[in-house]
């Protein structure tokens, strides 16, 4: 496990895509920063803190190019029949690719919060919420960029074609996206909403019953979905969430159910 860790780790520092993922972090740090300075032109009290967690989302859409074409190369390249040939176990090569890019994406965070906290600090101020605070939320952010690693991996092991596993994994996190957006818009949806009616020649606003207003058993039912998704997780976090235990558990149960179904399809793939 530990040779295949190594070359891996070596593979990643000569990747062109991981340098690249490197840089997009920071650039995207830079953009946050400057959006909240523009902010505060036009009078809106914005702080450091909303950038600290941004991150997550678009970890969730780069994680799925990097993890599909890197783990897709090492199919084209012929890599993961070399290791076989060799002697290393399936079950080893997966936890060690699973490990790795996990350690990429780790690498993109530190980049990311890095670039922030260095010219955010000086340029917007000091961060408002408590140490508690962010130390959860980091962790909880943290943990959701595993599920994201371990369901692309899913895909990226199973998948021989690079680019098959390229828009798979695309597809995968606009899915995601899509539900948790549809779950917490009917969340969102208020008991009463504005209708009219026409009395007397005249349109009279009044209030009815919102028939799209979840019902308190179907409200815990769709905030469990919103709290499971990788996705949901992610636009809970950006806004500062205490729930933050809840979700963990969810992305640790997601990383054992997809690397516990990947090592069992990876175990059983024909390797050509």
């Amino acid at each position: 496990m530990r040779e295949l860790l190594a070359a891996n780790l070596v593979r990643l520092r000569k990747t062109g895509l991981f340098w690249g993922a490197v840089l997009l972090h920071a650039a995207f740090a830079l953009f946050r920063i400057y959006t909240i300075v523009d902010d505060r032109k036009y009078g809106y009290e914005t702080t450091l803190d909303e950038a600290l967690f941004t991150f997550i989302m678009i970890e969730g859409l780069v994680m799925a190019v990097f993890i599909a074409v890197f783990l897709g190369t090492e199919y084209s390249d012929g890599t993961v029949r070399n290791k076989i040939t060799a002697g290393h176990g399936r079950v080893r090569i997966y936890l060690a690719n699973l490990l790795t890019v996990c350690l990429a994406c780790l690498v993109f965070t530190a980049v990311y919060l890095l670039t922030t906290l260095a010219v955010g600090l000086p340029v917007l101020g000091g961060l408002t919420l408590g140490a508690g605070v962010i130390a959860s939320t980091l962790l909880g952010t943290l943990a959701t960029a595993a599920a994201f690693c371990s369901l692309y991996t899913l895909i990226g092991m199973s998948v021989s074609r690079k680019s098959t596993g390229c828009i798979l994994c695309i597809l995968l996190f606009f899915g995601l996206m899509i539900a948790s957006t549809y779950v917490a818009a009917m969340l969102d949806a208020p008991p009463e909403r504005a209708a009219m009616e026409l009395v007397d020649g005249e349109l009279v606003t009044h209030m009815e019953p919102n028939p799209k207003y979840l019902t308190e058993g179907k409200r815990a039912v769709y905030q469990f979905v919103l709290d499971f998704l990788p996705t949901g997780q992610a636009t809970q976090y950006m806004l500062i969430t205490d729930k933050t235990a809840w979700m963990s558990l969810y992305s640790g149960l997601i990383v054992l159910l997809t690397a516990g179904g990947g090592l069992a399809y990876f175990r059983r793939k024909d390797i050509r």
